[in-house]
């Protein structure tokens, strides 16, 4: 909508943000609770988190090192963004496919319907999301997703990301199969029945 998203992260859990309020509610499914707060608020938790996460992370890295530093480089050596020829339609709209690749470590496709505009608040809730990932490399890959959907014009229909870095790997992938214009439920702007609310 206009002023208000919501969005699945890798890790299963959803963020719904009002940019009227600049407030956000972050949902975890997993342990069928949720928070919710002004974003400045999510920020500060979401910067501790990652230094959490770092902390957890640094004796594995450190272990790693000489190894670590070697995919870093091949990594961001091998970071190329383009859109190609391709193009085939999804729910009615025409859409192109752009990939983003950075050697064996990602692959982004993504199949974008220019006609289709819809508000990217990707980098108003970039840190919030970002900390889901724990692993430093899959942040770094998140970030560029979310850069990726502020250059491109359009929406995208059908993304396939498939990673790896030194602590994960794995896939993920969806295809739109309608795409309704008209009123949105209230319903979608609440979290789930029965969860439980946390306060940080």
């Amino acid at each position: 909508a206009r002023q208000r998203g919501r969005v699945t992260a890798p890790d299963g859990s959803e963020f719904i943000f009002d940019a009227k309020g600049k407030k956000v509610t972050i949902i975890n499914h997993k342990n069928k609770t949720y928070w919710n707060g002004p974003v400045t608020v999510a920020d500060s938790l979401a910067s501790a988190r990652m230094v959490k996460a770092n902390d957890e992370l640094r004796a594995k890295i450190e272990a790693h090192q000489d190894e670590y530093a070697a995919m870093m480089q091949t990594f961001n050596s091998s970071i190329q963004s383009q859109m190609s020829n391709d193009s085939k339609p999804i729910c009615g709209y025409p859409t192109d496919k752009w990939v983003l690749s950075a050697g064996d470590f990602l692959y982004n496709e993504r199949w974008v319907a220019r006609s289709l505009q819809v508000a990217n608040y990707g980098p108003e809730l970039e840190k919030v999301v970002m900390a889901s990932v724990l692993d430093p490399m899959g942040r770094v890959m998140m970030r560029m997703l979310i850069d990726q959907r502020g250059k491109q014009e359009g929406t995208p229909l059908a993304p396939t990301t498939i990673f790896k870095t030194l602590t994960q790997s794995g896939q993920f992938s969806w295809e739109a199969t309608q795409v309704l214009t008209g009123q949105i439920p209230s319903s979608v702007w609440k979290s789930p029945a029965g969860y439980t609310r946390i306060k940080q």
